[in-house]
């Protein structure tokens, strides 16, 4: 990937991406070139910037506090509550699960299969769906835009997708602002609860770290109830755990496919242009070149 990075850029075009995405126009899924540079270069400096992440501190903190483990920041508001709220997320997960789905990526001759086992018919169902949910949220941001001419800051990624694409500063259409939005929900909350639950599962394993972090958390906490963000900063051994557990249990353990643009040498073997190429994050990560004791959960534990 470093000696070939160009060469190994591309993604490989997968059916049901193509679905869930509507075309695979989201910066996820879609090909290498014009279009995915000018969209990732939208999320990393406007999505994704500083200012933008702490705007949105106190939903943070908020989720936090109410234990759901799920950061909902990609649309402004919450929209878990109620029935509607329940049927939003059941979808989201079923959406997530089918993303999983590879059956017909590495034996591409047996996608036929999804016809009579039923994934395209379930595919259909989830992308209509998430369609009809999006396409909601996105109506009520213009009829809020509308209503309230006077708001000088952005309140979520919507409100700043619309703008980009009313004032035609980038060539976004409404199908690639819905599947943005989808890459901002999938990459937030699947990732993000994964993780914490094999953190809640490797701490009760090793006491004497869990002793370490739980004292780190009184001593930071002190008198207050909660820990803030300003507190996080300071908690060298919570850091350690968290980048352990990325390292022994990372959320994507084979990272998206990708499709090589040309031909290449890599380690000595040929490979043909077009070539699908998948990465074993997991096995990168468990490489005693680099960890001294890459079975062990944090250097701590030693």
């Amino acid at each position: 990937m470093k000696n070939h990075d160009q060469v190994f850029s591309n993604r490989q075009r997968l059916s049901i991406a193509r679905r869930l995405f509507d075309g695979s126009k989201d910066v996820a899924f879609s090909p290498y070139g014009e279009y995915w540079r000018q969209l990732r270069s939208i999320i990393v400096h406007q999505l994704l910037s500083n200012k933008m992440v702490q705007s949105f501190r106190r939903v943070r903190e908020e989720e936090t506090s109410l234990m759901i483990g799920q950061i909902k920041v990609a649309l402004g508001r919450k929209y878990g509550d109620g029935e509607h709220g329940r049927k939003a997320k059941d979808t989201l997960a079923e959406f997530i699960q089918i993303l999983g789905v590879y059956k017909g990526l590495c034996v591409p001759w047996l996608a036929w299969l999804n016809r009579f086992n039923g994934l395209d018919a379930r595919v259909k169902r989830v992308v209509k769906q998430i369609d009809q949910f999006i396409e909601g949220v996105i109506e009520e941001h213009r009829n809020k835009a509308v209503a309230d001419t006077t708001e000088t800051t952005c309140s979520d990624s919507l409100d700043i997708l619309l703008p980009i694409q009313r004032e035609k500063l980038f060539a976004i259409e409404h199908d690639s602002i819905k599947a943005v939005i989808l890459d901002m929900f999938e990459g937030g909350t699947d990732t993000t609860h994964t993780i914490m639950e094999w953190a809640m599962a490797e701490l009760p394993r090793h006491p004497k770290i869990l002793k370490q972090l739980q004292n780190e958390v009184r001593q930071k906490a002190n008198v207050k109830s909660e820990i803030t963000e300003d507190d996080l900063d300071k908690m060298q051994c919570l850091k350690a755990v968290i980048k352990d557990v990325l390292r022994l249990h990372a959320p994507v353990p084979l990272l998206l496919a990708r499709e090589s643009t040309q031909d290449a040498k890599v380690m000595g073997y040929d490979s043909s242009a077009g070539t699908q190429v998948l990465v074993n994050a997991w096995q990168l990560e468990e490489i005693q070149t680099f960890w001294d004791n890459p079975e062990g959960f944090s250097q701590r534990d030693s």
